[in-house]
């Protein structure tokens, strides 16, 4: 499933070079979406189950320092790209490796899962949303990815239109505070993450570890 969601998600990234309408090119950014979503849903379960109990945060964000990484590449070489050949032909430097890397996906092997009853779904969400922690972080990263999203889309075009800046310098800058805030922040708050949630867990009783852990995780986001 994850090599079928990247395999997408670069065919879509390729596909978006060959637009000759504003519909044709949303419809290939929304599946390029449907792509991200399927491997980026099923990925952190996966590395979950493999990674030790102390150390769940740390494996997460070497995961996730995917985003800011891949971000900041796609500035610094998108702008460069674009000045030399045109928007469209980088689309082609994003898409092409994410099909080759793809294909490492089928290296990875998947933990055995336990069978389980079969339930309706609306007998699998109801524990979910009674679950306030559950509810306040999906509701918090959803705020937290419009904003972040709109950001990173328009800032180095609002600095290009408002500054004059050169577009690819634009790009260039930002993408270097992506690198530095990205990196710096996914892998100290990895850390601390595991760090906080061992501390919780420990004073927490026995039927409520798990909870308290995932609060000590959430509680490095919140302050973030």
């Amino acid at each position: 499933l994850m090599t079928l969601g990247v395999l997408i998600w670069s065919g879509a990234t390729f596909a978006s070079a060959h637009p000759h309408s504003f519909a044709q090119l949303l419809a290939a950014r929304a599946v390029v979406g449907v792509g991200e979503a399927s491997y980026a849903a099923v990925a952190p379960t996966i590395i979950d189950d493999l990674a030790p109990v102390g150390s769940k945060g740390k494996w997460l964000s070497v995961f996730y320092l995917a985003i800011p990484l891949g971000s900041a590449v796609g500035y610094l070489v998108g702008g460069f790209v674009e000045r030399l050949f045109g928007w469209r032909e980088a689309f082609y430097i994003a898409g092409v490796p994410g099909a080759v890397l793809a294909l490492t996906c089928l290296w990875v092997h998947e933990p055995e899962r336990r069978a389980r009853a079969k339930a309706s779904v609306l007998e699998m969400l109801g524990p979910l949303v009674r679950s306030r922690l559950y509810v306040r972080a999906v509701l918090g990263y959803c705020l937290f990815t419009f904003v972040l999203g709109g950001f990173a889309q328009w800032a180095p075009k609002y600095i290009h239109a408002h500054y004059g800046t050169p577009l690819d310098r634009a790009n260039y800058a930002f993408g270097l505070v992506l690198i530095a805030a990205g990196v710096l922040g996914t892998g100290i708050g990895g850390a601390w993450g595991d760090r906080l949630a061992k501390r919780r867990a420990a004073l927490a009783p026995s039927e409520a570890k798990e909870s308290a852990a995932a609060g000590g995780h959430l509680r490095v986001c919140a302050i973030a």
